[in-house]
């Protein structure tokens, strides 16, 4: 069972490393309205973070990214979310120079279940980064970042509850409702 949540959770330390709580979403109703001229669906949507969450304790380094991941094994061998959060960092010149970073991501939300978790976790990335490089990357510079990373990846910057448009990168957040329990359930290929 998870609960509704109406905030991002996240600590910092030292400003050498930060932890970073990434939560699930739900679609309280979800309306597909028709093909885009993109490819993409626009669609009309309302969405709910959950505390069912993915963490991530992200550590400056030098040279680029390292990931390492536990939990939930991420099929493919493409570039997950994470990692294309950092290439994008690298191709707008968000970062000093010799920026780098450790990053651990343990796991939690199932995979291709509808929940999000690449996206809270690419918003939840990019959103650590900007904690611990504040001096070249604003936390004003993230909305438009994340539209590039994925339709889900702006709602997750804040969380909550939000009204969504567009191919859902459109947020527009609302007042929280009051604490109410769901419960999730998945195929048993992504529990």
């Amino acid at each position: 069972m998870a609960r509704a949540l109406n905030h991002r959770r996240a600590d910092a330390g030292d400003r050498t490393a930060v932890r970073v709580r990434c939560p699930a979403k739900i679609n309280l109703g979800l309306w597909i309205l028709g093909k885009r001229p993109d490819g993409y669906h626009e669609i009309d949507t309302y969405l709910q973070a959950v505390d069912l969450e993915d963490e991530i304790r992200i550590e400056k380094g030098t040279g680029g990214l390292q990931l390492e991941t536990s939990g939930r094994p991420i099929p493919g061998a493409g570039p997950n979310l994470i990692e294309r959060a950092w290439s994008l960092l690298v191709e707008v010149g968000a970062l000093p120079r010799d920026a780098g970073v450790n990053v651990r991501l343990i796991k939690r939300i199932p995979i291709g279940a509808g929940l999000g978790g690449g996206s809270s976790d690419a918003a939840g990335f990019l959103a650590g980064v900007a904690r611990l490089y504040g001096e070249t990357l604003s936390p004003k510079d993230l909305p438009a970042l994340a539209a590039r990373l994925g339709s889900d990846v702006p709602f997750f910057l804040r969380g909550g509850l939000a009204h969504a448009t567009g191919r859902g990168e459109q947020v527009r957040h609302l007042c929280p409702m009051p604490p109410f329990a769901v419960v999730l359930a998945s195929p048993a290929n992504t529990i």
